[in-house]
């Protein structure tokens, strides 16, 4: 189940730390508005232009009865 937090106001120029709350999963793909992209468990990721972002997290895991799950 893919799940995460993240500040939902941050300032440019400073990281934005995303804490990963998913289960069950075995490999993760996140998307931090199409800026950077981390196969890491909990990346972090400094934008440097003010605007919206969307962040989204992909989680696989093999043996679970959908396979991939996501969430922005």
């Amino acid at each position: 189940v893919a799940d995460f937090t993240v500040e939902s106001v941050f300032c440019t120029g400073q990281p934005v730390q995303v804490d990963n709350l998913s289960q069950f999963g075995q490999s993760f793909s996140w998307d931090f508005g199409g800026e950077f992209m981390s196969d890491d468990f909990e990346p972090s990721y400094v934008f440097t232009e003010p605007g919206e972002y969307v962040i989204r997290l992909i989680v696989e895991h093999p043996n679970t009865c959908n396979g991939v799950d996501s969430i922005e």
